[in-house]
């Protein structure tokens, strides 16, 4: 279990600099983020990449305790239907299989596990970039400039369990 976190923890750091080197290039390209200003900061786009990949490292581990907290009111309330609100969206990784898997199919506090075999997520429009100064504060590549406000494409996405 030990190799296996530490494992997990160098993914999420290699993905960590991937990202940031992605974001330094963008800034590069564009020109219109200014690292250290405002909303849109280079600084705090990288920050907001560093918190979904910490969300996928967690839901991977399946040692989080806010996300064991959720889990055991799932499984005292047994919904068949679920919606999870702010369940970020990210292509590479099944956070609704990880949720599902790592933390609901597993008993907490002396709750019956339950399962979902059935989860939907899809793409968002947070946090994609429109190009265009939408919330007119005189700079384009901020959170309020995407189609939906988010720091990073699929913030504040959405899953759908069922469990028939």
């Amino acid at each position: 279990m030990v190799a296996e976190s530490k494992q997990l923890l160098e993914g999420v750091n290699r993905r960590i600099e991937t990202s940031i080197r992605e974001i330094k290039e963008t800034v590069g390209k564009r020109g219109s983020v200014v690292a250290g200003t405002g909303s849109n900061s280079t600084a705090e786009a990288v920050e907001a990449y560093r918190r979904a990949l910490e969300m996928a490292a967690a839901l991977e581990s399946g040692e989080h305790e806010r996300l064991r907290m959720v889990a055991e009111i799932l499984q005292r309330v047994r919904p068949d239907i679920l919606l999870l609100n702010e369940f970020d969206y990210d292509p590479a990784v099944d956070a609704a299989a990880l949720f599902n898997r790592n933390y609901l199919a597993v008993a907490a506090r002396g709750r019956e596990a339950i399962e979902y075999p059935w989860h939907f997520r899809a793409p968002v429009n947070t946090g994609v970039d429109s190009g265009l100064d939408l919330d007119g504060d005189g700079e384009t590549g901020g959170p309020g400039d995407a189609w939906g406000f988010g720091r990073f494409p699929g913030q504040y996405g959405m899953a759908v369990f069922s469990r028939s």
